[in-house]
């Protein structure tokens, strides 16, 4: 997974796209909706970018880092993904 605060989207590796049995259309775009771990869904653009060479990789864009919060371990060094229930 990359992490890129400049990019206004998530990108994804084509392979993976491809992986992604149900999108829809959204103003002509396609979209996917995100389900996470307790159940919170994000509907973002879905953005094919094939510099992402791994078929699982992913580019974190600001429109999935707007409904979540990401926290930095020092002890650990891991980045650990936490997202609110109420959004």
């Amino acid at each position: 997974m990359v992490f890129d605060t400049a990019s206004p989207v998530t990108r994804l590796a084509p392979a993976l796209l491809r992986r992604i049995v149900g999108h829809g259309a959204f103003q002509g775009e396609p979209v996917g909706i995100l389900t996470f771990h307790n159940g919170m869904q994000v509907r973002i653009p879905l953005v094919s970018d094939p510099a992402l060479a791994s078929p699982y990789e992913v580019s974190l864009g600001l429109d999935l880092l707007r409904h979540m919060r990401l926290v930095l371990d020092f002890t650990t060094g891991n980045w650990e993904f936490h997202i609110p229930s109420g959004r």
